[in-house]
């Protein structure tokens, strides 16, 4: 052995193989809290982005009944569809109202006020919680330009 290579004392080195024990200990506590703190980020994300998409699919679903007059329901799955929303938690009321201020059934007239309604199912999922189910909203209303046939 070289003068210059000398071995740390025996105390020195069981205390770094105790340090090593507790980082692992103390990491094991942890990781339980972050898991749960990730999961609780990735949900409240998921739910932004799913509100942003419910106010999209209103806005969507107006701007194409006050150009048409009507909008069946076929047409408003298909809006639905871009949304990446699940079509089954999605419902939509359409309502047009008059310049009287009546409401009425659809076709909208020129001049009409067109309501869509959009409510949305959403789960969430929460580790350890389990499921909890918050409906998320959202109301678009435009002037319809739609002409009647005479």
């Amino acid at each position: 052995m070289s003068p210059f290579h000398t071995r740390p004392p025996r105390r020195a080195r069981t205390a770094d193989r105790r340090g090593t024990g507790q980082s692992l200990v103390e990491f094991a506590l942890i990781l339980p809290a972050v898991i749960v703190v990730t999961f609780g980020i990735v949900q409240i994300i998921l739910l932004l982005r799913a509100d942003g998409a419910v106010a999209d699919l209103a806005r969507q679903d107006v701007q194409k009944v006050a150009l048409l007059g009507q909008c069946e329901g076929s047409c408003l799955q298909d809006l639905t569809g871009r949304t990446g929303l699940v079509a089954a938690a999605v419902h939509v009321a359409v309502t047009a109202t008059g310049a009287d201020g009546t409401d009425h059934a659809l076709p909208a007239a020129y001049g009409d006020d067109v309501t869509v309604r959009v409510t949305y199912d959403y789960d969430v999922a929460v580790p350890i919680m389990g499921h909890l189910q918050r409906t998320l909203g959202a109301t678009a209303t435009q002037v319809s330009t739609a002409f009647r046939g005479s």
